[in-house]
């Protein structure tokens, strides 16, 4: 897990102190104390102007690191029909998500208005196991799957 840091002036009773402050970095699900918690530890009163950037970039960098959540559609041949009606009564929703597909079904997402951010291999050719090589990676939030049930 990576880290980065910040500087904060601080004040101690006896000296300036310029103190290190150690963060998650960006994306990571590291857990760290939060900087009020560091400085109630170390004892110290904290220059109000410093803390207030300090914390308004770290809320910065907090909403920068979320991301729509990447949904990828794949549906068998005989079940590309009821796909495509899930897509159209539902289309307003998936226009939140980012959407990944097989190759026939991001063709058919652009001809009803959405754009997938990727599409893989056709699904014979590999593109199912693509996908779920991006889930295990976690590019991937969610499988729609519409299986053949023959």
């Amino acid at each position: 897990m990576g880290c980065r840091t910040s500087r904060l002036q601080t004040s101690s009773a006896a000296n300036d102190v310029d103190t290190m402050i150690k963060m998650p970095a960006a994306g990571s699900k590291g857990r760290r104390a939060s900087v009020m918690h560091t400085m109630a530890e170390q004892d110290v009163v904290v220059d109000s102007k410093a803390a207030e950037e300090v914390l308004l970039k770290q809320a910065a960098d907090m909403e920068n690191s979320i991301s729509t959540p990447t949904i990828a559609l794949i549906a068998h041949d005989n079940m590309k029909k009821m796909m495509r009606q899930f897509v159209q009564v539902h289309f307003e929703m998936l226009r939140d998500f980012q959407l990944a597909g097989t190759g026939t079904t991001c063709a058919m997402l652009r001809e009803v208005g959405l754009q997938p951010i990727g599409s893989t291999a056709s699904g014979p050719l590999g593109g199912d196991q693509q996908i779920g090589a991006m889930l295990v990676a976690g590019e991937v939030d969610a499988v729609f799957f519409f299986r053949d049930p023959f």
